[in-house]
């Protein structure tokens, strides 16, 4: 099971991370939700870039 979490987690983060979305907050999602974590990101659509804290 622990194994699963930690999968899903990683997944997770690397789909948010392509999808300009928090990769934290994604991955800690993805090892509580597991597998509807990963569908929810999943279905997201892509963010516009402008999140809070990324600004030059």
């Amino acid at each position: 099971m622990l194994i699963i979490s930690v999968a899903c987690a990683f997944g997770c983060a690397k789909i948010a991370e392509r999808k300009n979305r928090g990769v934290g907050l994604w991955g800690v999602l993805g090892f509580v939700l597991g597998l509807i974590g990963l569908v929810i990101v999943a279905v997201l659509p892509a963010a516009d870039g402008k999140r809070a804290g990324n600004t030059p």
